[in-house]
């Protein structure tokens, strides 16, 4: 794992078609295994090794994992008191503090989920969502007692013959599912679907205030939770290229091979 802040500029970049965007920095991250935000606007990056670091809006390096966190599945630093881990392949839960200490770690119950690929929070206190990819159900569990609250299967018309659930997020008491290259599908507090957005992203989606962000093509769109209709923020050249975007109030944050682009942004 290698990260270092190559530079901090103030010149602009120009996104194809949307004019200029301040560049902030730009970073070094070669071995990036996934990125995510918190409420702050600070960045986490996971390296393949299993190192977390924290970075501020502009690029600096604030905390890093003293220990590897490996086979991590997921990364959500969005509860202001601790970042969630889940660990798929231990079928374990692990928090941190936001100077990424770790607090505790615990296993799921084996009786919950035949193969629970994905685990986030919700946003209730003790509460988190399974994915079952066994048999493609979206499971509620009460974390102390181990309790099933909510037991749904994914409508079979929505996902793909052998679907690749490969991102989950609680938002504004909905569930949120990236099925890759196929569709983001959207759930309601009961595990109930409400609807799903045909995409072909393949990595990620995020959210800013009220609207939900993805890469669709070579557009960033922002999808309004509350009506459906879609803008686009920018349009983004070599899309295929790009395995995060991050968007904030005030930075995009764009994810290739082995560079990161903070950009600063106003919507």
């Amino acid at each position: 794992m290698r990260f270092f802040l190559l530079f901090i500029i103030c010149s602009s970049v120009s996104l194809h078609g949307i004019g200029q965007l301040k560049k902030v920095a730009e970073l070094d991250v070669d071995n990036l295994k996934s990125a995510s935000v918190d409420r702050l606007g600070n960045f986490y990056l996971l390296f393949h090794s299993g190192i977390i670091q924290k970075l501020d809006p502009n690029g600096e390096l604030l905390e890093e994992t003293k220990e590897p966190y490996t086979d991590l599945a997921l990364l959500e630093p969005w509860n202001p008191l601790s970042v969630f881990l889940y660990n798929a392949n231990k079928q374990s839960i692990t928090y941190l503090d936001h100077h990424l200490n770790a607090v505790e770690t615990f296993r799921l119950e084996p009786s919950l989920s035949i193969s629970p690929k994905l685990v986030c929070p919700d946003n209730l206190v003790n509460k988190i969502w399974i994915y079952d990819d066994a048999d493609h159900t979206i499971k509620k569990i009460d974390q102390p007692t181990s309790t099933i609250l909510v037991d749904e299967p994914l409508p079979s018309d929505w996902i793909q013959e052998k679907p690749n659930i490969i991102f989950m997020r609680e938002y504004q008491n909905m569930v949120f599912l990236l099925d890759q290259g196929n569709s983001i599908i959207i759930l309601n507090s009961l595990g109930l679907p409400i609807t799903r957005i045909k995409t072909d992203t393949r990595n990620f989606f995020n959210f800013n205030g009220e609207e939900l962000c993805y890469l669709q093509g070579e557009s960033l769109l922002l999808w309004d939770l509350h009506t459906g209709d879609a803008r686009t923020v920018t349009k983004v050249s070599a899309p295929d290229e790009v395995r995060f975007m991050i968007i904030t109030d005030e930075r995009l944050l764009i994810v290739r091979e082995q560079i990161a682009e903070i950009l600063a942004l106003k919507i």
